[in-house]
């Protein structure tokens, strides 16, 4: 009998969850939550701060765990403002070198608060930005009225920073590297560091000594040219040299080097020619092994992977090494403990940790999905962002073991989530016959797949990069495709790399590829295919609908960049040639000359400005189209800049969406 009453109730549970919609994907408080970003452990490694919202709205607060006790507190009280801008946002949280304390940016000021739950947060320094401590704590330097300053904490006394925000030759003022720092400091507190220039002419190494105010304007030989970009520089632990990656303005060649700061030589540790150009992967360099050594990254072999460099002789290693690539890593805690995410694992990203000595490595995360991390201090404890199809984004910590216990901190999801019915896509891959690559995709199929119905079917497109490919993760977009196929499409998810292949057609080949594998249900009408795509998808969208329009019926390219899609900047010209390997910025707007062989049904979607305007003006592409008497249909929201966000214009967007492929697929 008690049998029979569970049957029933699993039953009865089954059909009372109901279909998701686009309300219950773009409406806040969003029921799945909001993803927790800027996790900062203390410098004790005791307690963990973080950014996020604890009922699913936009505006994140900030929240501190104490890992040995239970529960999290929450700091600020901002969220609760109903009249923030989406612009407001907590930004450079930092802990107070003592550990007492919390520093950030907000609404232009710089706050402090305590943690204890009586403190309440309060504007130290008005009108400024961008706080950094110096390693001990002494100093904090800021950005105020367009000028660096730096304050002695305990005096109040002030150094006016004067042409230190000059360097304009230097990637740190590049949009795509903004979180490159400005400055570094020594370890001892004495001595700052920046890169700056002369006369707009070849960059110079500006060496600041605190206690005395002496600066020294050190001009350095750099073995490239005088427009070169520099994307990192660190102290060595002696407090005399600093290590530079230095890459030419062309990205043909790349140099790392170690400067002496006392003699104002720049020796020539690492030279790499690039056949195309140089990858953006490795922008970070280390100092481990006590200052032996140098750890870096590059792709110079197709994939990006780990290397470290002897500083006296030269010797290159690779630390990592097969067909994947690293997608972040990090030497920055007191035992140089390295470590980095990688997707070794097909379509998921696991935490690694490397023995630099033996070369070693073991994989530390267990759980299948994808997962980021945070080193804490002392290199024994990582924070992570873990999530699957199964798993909505929540922070996590564990200890730096192999298959250490996750220990969950958030907890995101509202009880409306189970009003709802989540469908698992499948994973599936398919290897194309021509180019022998293996594409990945996820597939969303109809429940009854009823042969007779013979679903259409929808590619949904977006741009690989390394650190964006199909993974075991939750997504909007994929709530997005499970919405569409719950109105009886088959949906495939896949990414494609249009920009940077030597030949469109390749990548067009992995499409028809996918179609045809998915050609293979019995269900499945390939004839009545469409393509969507957002940002970058968006160009793939007009390109494929040009150069083949015998491929889609319908397609619907969104000029917009979605605000949960963080790892995309939004694309100014000069910006392009940095977001991927191989890009030919004045080929790829040609790709559209094509259009007078369009066919199907095309739908622009833009905000008051489109995020990929370099790539696809769409008011001049739309022009020439309408004068060479081709259909073509636009959607335009004049209230909304380049972003997407969960809202009512968003709802409206993808109920649009659905309406065009289901008048032009069916």
């Amino acid at each position: 009998m008690k049998k029979l009453i569970l049957f029933f109730a699993v039953v009865f549970s089954l059909q009372a969850a109901e279909p998701i919609n686009l309300p219950f994907i773009f409406q806040r408080p969003l029921s799945y939550g909001t993803v927790p970003i800027s996790a900062k452990w203390s410098p004790d490694d005791a307690k963990l701060a973080f950014l996020w919202n604890e009922k699913g709205e936009r505006f994140r607060d900030v929240y501190v765990k104490d890992i040995e006790a239970s529960g999290i507190q929450r700091i600020t009280s901002f969220g609760t403002n109903n009249s923030l801008s989406p612009t407001d946002q907590i930004r450079n949280l930092v802990w107070s070198p003592d550990g007492k304390s919390l520093v950030f940016e907000f609404q232009n000021n710089i706050y402090q608060s305590g943690i204890r739950r009586d403190d309440k947060p309060a504007i130290w320094i008005p009108s400024a930005s961008r706080p950094v401590f110096s390693p001990n704590g002494k100093y904090i330097i800021y950005e105020k009225n367009s000028d660096f300053w730096i304050q002695e904490i305990t005096s109040g006394k002030l150094t006016n920073l004067t042409g230190a925000s000059s360097a304009e030759n230097t990637l740190i003022n590049h949009p795509f590297f903004s979180k490159t720092p400005r400055f570094q400091w020594s370890s001892d507190d004495k001595s700052i560091a920046s890169l700056e220039t002369k006369g707009k002419n070849a960059p110079c190494m500006v060496i600041r000594q605190i206690e005395t105010n002496q600066v020294r304007v050190v001009d350095v030989r750099f073995p490239i040219d005088a427009q070169s970009i520099i994307r990192d520089f660190q102290w060595a632990p002696d407090n005399q040299f600093l290590a530079v990656d230095e890459i030419a303005a062309d990205r043909s060649k790349r140099f790392l080097l170690r400067f002496d700061t006392r003699r104002g030589i720049a020796d020539t540790l690492y030279r790499e020619i690039a056949p195309k150009n140089i990858g953006t992967f490795g922008g970070k360099i280390f100092w481990i092994e006590g200052g032996l050594s140098l750890l870096f990254g590059s792709s110079i072999n197709g994939y990006g992977h780990l290397y470290t460099i002897k500083v006296e002789s030269r010797i290159v290693s690779a630390l990592t090494r097969g067909q994947f690539d690293v997608i972040d890593y990090s030497a920055e805690n007191r035992n140089q403990k390295i470590f980095y995410t990688s997707d070794e694992v097909a379509t998921e990203t696991h935490i690694f940790s490397i023995d630099p000595a033996t070369d070693k490595s073991e994989k530390l995360t267990f759980r299948n999905g994808v997962h980021s991390f945070t080193p804490s201090n002392s290199g024994e404890k990582i924070a992570e962002v873990f999530s699957s199809f199964q798993q909505v984004p929540e922070l996590y910590w564990s200890n730096a073991l192999p298959n250490s216990k996750m220990i969950a901190i958030t907890q995101s999801t509202s009880p409306k989530m189970e009003d709802y019915r989540m469908k698992l896509p499948l994973t599936k891959s398919v290897r194309n016959p021509q180019t022998g690559r293996l594409i990945y995709y996820h597939l969303w199929l109809p429940e009854k797949n009823l042969v007779s119905s013979k679903y259409p079917v929808i590619l949904n497109v977006s741009e690989e990069t390394r650190s964006h490919k199909i993974r075991n993760a939750w997504s909007i977009n994929g709530l997005v495709n499970q919405c569409l196929c719950d109105q009886k499409f088959i949906v495939a998810e896949m990414t494609v790399r249009l920009i940077d292949a030597d030949s469109i057609q390749y990548s067009i080949s992995d499409m028809k590829t996918v179609l045809n594998e998915i050609s293979t249900y019995d269900f499945a009408d390939v004839n009545r295919a469409g393509i969507l795509g957002t940002h970058f998808g968006g160009y793939d969208v007009a390109v494929t609908m040009f150069a083949t329009p015998e491929l889609f019926k319908a397609g619907v390219a969104i000029t917009a960049l979605p605000e949960w899609q963080e790892d995309f900047p939004a694309s100014k010209p000069e910006i392009l040639p940095f977001l991927f390997d191989h890009i030919d910025t004045e080929k790829v707007p040609e790709r559209l000359n094509s259009y007078p062989d369009l066919t199907g049904h095309l739908l622009f979607a833009q905000g008051n400005m489109s995020s990929i305007e370099a790539l696809l003006p769409t008011a001049t592409l739309t022009q020439k189209m309408t004068e060479a008497q081709k259909r073509l249909d636009f959607i335009f929201y004049p209230w909304k800049d380049q972003y997407l966000e969960p809202d009512e214009t968003t709802i409206d967007l993808y109920q649009k969406v659905y309406e065009y492929f289901r008048r032009y697929l069916r």
